[in-house]
């Protein structure tokens, strides 16, 4: 738990860390903009925005370790799995080995991905064969996810890789629905087979 409670307040400092940075870039820049050339000298305008960087950087930092540690983690918990620094993470991949051919086995799929509540339409690569939906926010989940399976033949079935990731990089936490998405698709794919 000790890591899992480090890994949680790490990455919402460092998302409060760009996310101050951008604040205060906006706000110079709308100053700058609206005043023109400010009447203050250069060091004066420095210690003001340093004085708002810090002020933003340590109220995004409270909020966004609160948010991960009561909302997050207890959607996390509420899945059945254990609490470890992986499955605390927003961006999950599963594998799965299941019987069948390949263009079979992808239709298949792809017919799971449509049947996820969210999901409107999912793409193929041509080139590679992988598909690409994108779950918009669903059930209380204020993030849309993108999800991305690759398949391979192996031996006489194909293996799948499931992935999912928050469609905003900026989403400091998903409440766990990425790691629910390929444990979800994962279970699907292997209990519907041939």
């Amino acid at each position: 738990m000790n890591r899992v409670f480090w890994y949680v307040a790490g990455r919402a400092l460092g998302y409060s860390l760009i996310q101050s940075a951008v604040c205060v870039l906006i706000v110079a820049g709308f100053t700058t903009a609206t005043e023109g050339t400010p009447d203050r000298n250069a060091g004066d305008q420095l210690r003001v925005l340093a004085l708002i960087y810090l002020g933003l950087l340590c109220g995004l930092t409270l909020l966004n370790s609160t948010g991960g540690l009561i909302f997050h983690l207890r959607a996390v918990r509420r899945l059945g799995v254990p609490l470890t620094v992986e499955n605390a993470a927003t961006s999950h991949s599963r594998s799965v080995t299941v019987k069948g051919g390949v263009s079979w086995n992808v239709g298949r799929c792809r017919q799971i991905l449509l049947d996820l509540d969210g999901v409107k339409s999912v793409t193929k690569d041509p080139a590679t064969g992988s598909l690409r939906a994108v779950r918009k926010a669903h059930g209380g989940v204020g993030y849309a996810q993108v999800i991305e399976v690759s398949a391979a033949e192996s031996g006489t079935g194909t293996q799948f890789v499931v992935h999912s990731r928050p469609r905003f990089h900026i989403a400091t936490f998903d409440l766990g629905q990425n790691l629910a998405n390929v444990t979800d698709i994962v279970e699907r794919l292997s209990t519907r087979q041939p």
